[in-house]
């Protein structure tokens, strides 16, 4: 599915203040940031000029070496 997403001013500047950068930024080589939505939950996310980009949705017990190997980093 390939909707586009529109966020309004507000939510985009309290996205930003509520989102700190992700330790695994530095693995990557650019900057995610990580949302927690719910308990289990959290949305990493990683921010253009043109968009916010959903990078992956994070069961919080799923290891972050897990994860970027799924997101297809090697480690």
């Amino acid at each position: 599915m390939n909707l586009e997403i529109r966020w309004s001013a507000p939510a985009s500047l309290s996205l930003a203040e509520a989102a700190p950068i992700e330790p695994i930024s530095e693995k990557v080589g650019f900057e995610l940031h990580g949302l927690l939505v719910i308990k289990k939950i959290k949305v990493i996310y990683s921010v253009s000029d043109e968009a916010i980009n959903i990078e992956y949705i994070k069961n919080t017990y799923l290891s972050d070496k897990t994860m970027l190997e799924r997101m297809g980093y090697c480690l």
